[in-house]
């Protein structure tokens, strides 16, 4: 049986998962957007930072030919190169726009390119050949040049992008905001009709059964209890069938009463009739004994005449 305080949790149920699945749509999106804007960040820095690593590299390869301590210096090149790695590899997984891809794949083969320069001049430095030295510094500079401009242009792209998605996450706010405000009219509207329509389903029978109840204290047992009430699978069908039992006995009873009265008057009648006969009897009989009593009387007076 569908009990009606289960109805009402079932809808409560539902309009809790209404109001949570649009707050965790809402949520998501605002997690999606808030994740690029910070990876476009995070790309940023890490731009930058390998314009800068990039820069000290070549600083190092210079130390490096003016200084004899060859282990200290080419130690930290292998550093140097190693955070050019990993930060390369970092914005390989990161960069999405198409126009920020064009100009980092340009910064990134110029950044391997002054590498392998570098790696060249460390070959020639261990080999001493100290003519080429100077040559490969001036080269790497002359690369790193177009660093800057490539890496410049990544950046830009990347500030550009970001104001994209800096409108495209207001938009989002904003349809996120309609969208709420839509779904908590919605709910709302659809409490209001359903608070209606099943206080009707619920007062509507009630008085139903309270209206018959008064016409049975009037004394009008030919009433029905509407077969809609008694089908219904709530507390309602089963007081409107409890009605409907308690209803049949009363009618039975009364059927009873009004058989067993039926009966009872017509012995009353029986005997009354009985009585009035055997009161006639008496009522003769004593005025049988009065008639014989007047005849002794006579027939005394007339042998005493004699």
């Amino acid at each position: 049986m569908k009990s009606i305080r289960w109805v009402l949790f079932r809808s409560v149920l539902l309009v809790i998962a209404v109001l949570s699945a649009t707050s965790m749509g809402i949520f998501i999106m605002h997690l999606v957007v808030v994740e690029n804007y910070r990876a476009i960040s995070d790309n940023l820095v890490a731009e930058y930072r390998l314009m800068d690593t990039t820069s000290s590299l070549i600083s190092e390869y210079n130390t490096r030919y003016r200084d004899w301590d060859k282990t200290i210096s080419e130690q930290r090149i292998r550093e140097i190169n190693d955070q050019i790695s990993d930060l390369i590899d970092f914005l390989d997984k990161r960069i999405v726009n198409k126009d920020s891809m064009v100009s980092y794949i340009g910064f990134k083969n110029t950044i391997g390119d002054i590498e392998q320069v570098i790696d060249h001049g460390l070959e020639a430095l261990n080999s001493g050949q100290m003519s080429d030295i100077v040559s490969y510094y001036d080269e790497a500079n002359r690369k790193y040049a177009f660093v800057r401009d490539n890496g410049t242009q990544l950046i830009l792209s990347e500030l550009k992008y970001a104001e994209t998605l800096q409108k495209r996450m207001m938009k989002i706010y904003s349809m996120s905001a309609v969208l709420a405000l839509g779904v908590l009219l919605s709910v709302v509207a659809g409490c209001v009709t359903y608070y209606f329509s099943f206080s009707k389903k619920i007062t509507t029978p009630i008085a139903q059964l309270k209206e018959i109840s008064e016409q049975i204290i009037q004394g009008h047992t030919e009433v029905k209890i509407d077969k809609e009430l008694t089908k219904r699978s709530d507390e309602i069908g089963s007081m409107s069938r409890s009605y409907q039992v308690m209803l049949d006995k009363l009618l039975d009873n009364l059927k009873k009463l009004t058989v067993s009265s039926q009966k009872l008057t017509s012995v009353n009648r029986d005997l009354e009739e009985m009585n009035s006969l055997m009161v006639g009897r008496e009522i003769k009989m004593i005025e049988l004994k009065d008639r014989i009593k007047q005849l002794e009387k006579q027939s005394n007076s007339s042998q005493s005449g004699s």
